[in-house]
């Protein structure tokens, strides 16, 4: 079964955007330093919008496309002999993050919405350290919804 099979099947995509949005929160509220305190405050200008539900309207709608750029990872993951996706990845975040950028940016570019635009472009110079540093709990997140 394919990862975007699994993520996004009717009995799992809810669990998967909700524990998501929880990894995203985790992971914007560890952030320390000057960059961190611009990432925090643009986080929390985006949970504003959309009457707060903007976050999970992001991911479930991101989840897709999100799934397909993971899968050939995926899959490649399926025919190795490591014990988990997380495992897999190890030493390759940089790649997948690389991937997942490539959608966010151009969602970027094409979005209408100013405030949100003008947040992802005053984060982006950091986004793919931060990124990176956050795969190792994206890829436990995908292993948790692969069982």
């Amino acid at each position: 079964m394919t990862l975007p099979e699994l993520l996004l099947s009717d009995e799992r995509r809810t669990a998967v955007v909700r524990d998501c949005v929880q990894l995203v929160d985790a992971e914007v509220a560890r952030r320390r330093g000057v960059s961190g305190f611009a990432l925090r405050n643009g986080y929390k200008m985006v949970k504003k919008l959309n009457g707060g539900k903007m976050i999970p309207a992001a991911v479930n709608d991101l989840l897709p496309e999100f799934a397909d750029a993971i899968e050939p990872f995926h899959a490649e993951y399926r025919g190795a002999t490591s014990e988990s996706f997380a495992q897999y990845i190890s030493g390759r975040e940089g790649q997948l993050s690389d991937a997942l950028l490539r959608i966010t940016d151009e969602k970027a570019h094409h979005a209408e919405n100013r405030v949100l635009k003008g947040v992802y472009d005053k984060l982006r110079p950091t986004a793919k350290r931060n990124l990176d540093e956050s795969m190792p709990e994206v890829t436990k997140l995908i292993d948790r919804h692969q069982t």
